[in-house]
């Protein structure tokens, strides 16, 4: 249980990048001078797009999984369909992220 307080003197740039470190890692401030200190790993946690694209390729490993599958299978109407889709779905995303 983490009950004890230190305190810390920091000039105003050394906050600035501490808190800043500390935001692109998703981590508080403590929890990093923690780490830094005590030599911890930080584990950076994932943003909200970053959990989306993990989802999105997820979903695109396991449509070239079935893919493969149907390629294996000589079942090539299934093949072509969700190839396409799959192919429209990549292309709707990368329009919208670059526009």
């Amino acid at each position: 249980m983490r009950n004890k307080i230190l305190k810390l003197r920091v000039s105003t740039l050394e906050k600035r990048i501490i808190t800043k470190k500390a935001n692109q890692l998703g981590v508080s401030t403590s929890e990093l001078i923690r780490a830094a200190l005590l030599n911890y790993k930080v584990k950076s946690k994932l943003t909200q797009e970053e959990l989306e694209i993990f989802k999105m390729l997820t979903n695109y490993s396991l449509n070239f999984t079935r893919i493969s599958n149907l390629v294996r299978e000589k079942d090539y109407d299934s093949f072509k369909k969700i190839s396409m889709e799959t192919a429209k779905e990549i292309r709707e995303i990368l329009i919208q992220k670059f526009k």
